[in-house]
């Protein structure tokens, strides 16, 4: 709360994030009480059915010491593409090429040590021939290839 709050204590805070067809529904986040002199961080978990920038409404709703219920907006938060895209793990440098940029990344990922990884995928479509793939996956892509089609 602020220091101009004219509440000493407010219960059950709900923080209300608006629905999206385009992010998975957003649970309300629920505090038991806040004393006005209290902040209380909180995390909200955004898992996206499509991958596109959208900016939320958000309000909160509570109640005070007299049991009267209060309603009011904060503001809209942002999400951004570069919320959802993974950083890299390293700082490129103009030196780097694709080649050696792919291969840490993918190094990255395949890593056993630290935080579990739930893997990825990827999709590409290529406008070449049979052939021309062949001759590209068998000089550059193989070695990434995961799976019992390695071979093939």
């Amino acid at each position: 709360m602020v220091a101009s709050s004219p509440y000493q204590l407010v219960h059950a805070v709900s923080v209300s994030i608006e629905n999206s067809t385009n992010f998975k529904v957003i649970p309300k986040v629920h505090v038991a009480c806040l004393p006005k002199d209290g902040v209380k961080d909180i995390a909200v978990q955004l898992t996206p059915n499509l991958p596109l920038p959208q900016t939320f409404q958000c309000s909160v709703d509570f109640f005070d010491d007299s049991k009267q219920t209060f309603t009011c907006s904060l503001p809209p938060v942002g999400l951004e593409f570069s919320h959802m895209m993974m950083p890299l793990p390293w700082q490129p440098t103009n030196s780097d090429n694709m080649d050696t940029f792919f291969s840490l990344l993918w190094d990255w990922v395949l890593q056993k040590e630290g935080k579990e990884r739930k893997g990825i995928q990827s999709v590409k479509l290529f406008d070449v021939s049979a052939e021309d793939f062949q001759h590209i996956n068998n000089s550059h892509l193989k070695r990434f290839a995961i799976g019992s089609n390695q071979e093939n």
